[in-house]
């Protein structure tokens, strides 16, 4: 049994870890000091007893706007916490964009008009500032098995962004993440480098993932190896999925996997009450879609330009 420190009171318990997370968010959205305990396999969020009966109040408002049989205050959700929206759509978006894509371009080689346009190289990346590139190769693949490790992998991690952040604030992020880690990879790379593909932004999901885990951790007064779990589990699996044979770009994963943390710390701030909202995810997947859009928009202007130079 849990006995809260003297002068709070426990507002809200829970075995699992996606409902009392989302709120402590919504209770740290309000203002209201909050502390986060584990006792045996259940946690418990206390408040200082004088803002016990405000704490109940944003809770039950909050869990009245959720679909039927989502998180109870004082028991088990049958469901993992909250489903954020957008889920489903944000996948079949990615999974859209990349068969798209794959059908336009017919898989190109590295030497095909395709690359040439909208391929990831470094010299015209860093000197040049043709910024769309690292948004555009982020579209373009080799081969099917290219495709088909980013469609998989990329599904999986950008589903569990997705069940933090919901679908549109996660592909958003992913977008960003994989784009400025293609940005990183141009600044530390020979002019000559060039690649393709989205395992910048599946690597960038990836990181969004740990960064979430460590906020998490970071509330609950617990050892340093458990704090810092997410990480090392992150790393892990980079190790295990990141690194391949001659043709794989390990520092466009590690530069994915970096941005990745930021940005999953800053989305990690996003309060759940504004995650909730329908219309705020599909306006930022809205937005996802306009930049990949208006990035290859430039790469064909840019093109346009140049050939008749």
């Amino acid at each position: 049994m849990f006995f809260p420190p003297q002068g709070y009171a426990v507002v809200f318990q829970s075995r699992q870890r996606f409902a009392c997370r989302d709120a402590l968010l919504v209770l740290e959205s309000m203002q209201i000091p909050v502390r986060l305990d584990q006792a045996e396999s259940t946690w418990y969020l206390s408040v200082p007893a004088h803002h016990a009966s405000e704490a109940v109040a944003e809770l039950d408002a909050y869990q009245q706007e959720q679909p039927a049989g989502d998180a109870d205050r004082h028991g088990d959700p049958p469901t993992a916490g909250v489903r954020y929206p957008g889920m489903g759509s944000g996948i079949t978006g990615y999974v859209t964009c990349l068969l798209s894509f794959a059908y336009l371009s017919g898989l190109p080689s590295h030497g095909s008009p395709w690359v040439v346009l909208g391929g990831m190289q470094a010299e015209a990346v860093a000197t040049q500032h043709q910024w769309w590139r690292t948004i555009t190769a982020l579209t373009l693949h080799v081969d099917v098995g290219h495709l088909m490790s980013n469609l998989g992998f990329g599904c999986l991690f950008g589903w569990m962004a997705s069940r933090l952040f919901g679908g549109g604030l996660a592909w958003g992020g992913i977008l960003i993440g994989g784009a400025t880690g293609n940005l990183l990879n141009a600044l530390l790379r020979d002019p000559t480098h060039q690649s393709i593909g989205a395992s910048t932004a599946v690597f960038a999901a990836l990181g969004m993932v740990v960064a979430d885990g460590l906020g998490f951790r970071q509330r609950i007064d617990q050892n340093v190896l458990k704090r810092w779990s997410p990480l090392i589990a992150g790393l892990v699996l980079f190790g295990l999925l990141g690194l391949g044979d001659q043709r794989t770009d390990v520092l466009a994963h590690a530069t994915g996997f970096v941005a990745g943390l930021p940005i999953g710390w800053l989305a990690n701030k996003v309060p759940a009450t504004v995650r909730q909202r329908k219309l705020t995810q599909i306006l930022l997947g809205g937005v996802s879609v306009v930049i990949i859009v208006i990035a290859w928009l430039f790469a064909v202007s840019h093109w346009t330009v140049t050939s008749k130079m």
